[in-house]
């Protein structure tokens, strides 16, 4: 059932009419606070005023790494974990060195 149901998720993510909205928080090892969401066709993070983005890898394992772009010139990557099919958790890798704990979902 816990398959289906995550298949069901992502199927509807692929398909272009799903307007799914899935919030991001979590904090950083300097102690920024950030913000963000998922969507189907995209992500960002928010904190410290910084905006990070990139598009999800909408793939069925339960572990997935998205990569992304920061408008202070940073790049890195955030691997997430889902742990139940409304969310998760993951750990977002900046290439300065950084990284930040996040959550996701209900």
């Amino acid at each position: 059932m816990k398959f289906f149901i995550n298949s069901l998720v992502i199927f509807c993510l692929l398909l272009t009419g799903c307007s799914i909205y899935i919030p991001v928080k979590g904090t950083s090892n300097d102690g920024t606070k950030w913000d963000g969401y998922f969507t189907a066709s995209e992500f960002q993070i928010f904190g410290g005023g910084v905006i990070c983005y990139g598009k999800p890898n909408l793939g069925l394992g339960e572990v997935n790494t998205h990569n992304f772009k920061c408008d202070d010139g940073r790049t890195g990557e955030a691997i997430t974990t889902r742990t139940h099919s409304g969310g998760g958790k993951g750990k977002v890798i900046f290439s300065d060195g950084k990284s930040a704990e996040i959550t996701y979902g209900n």
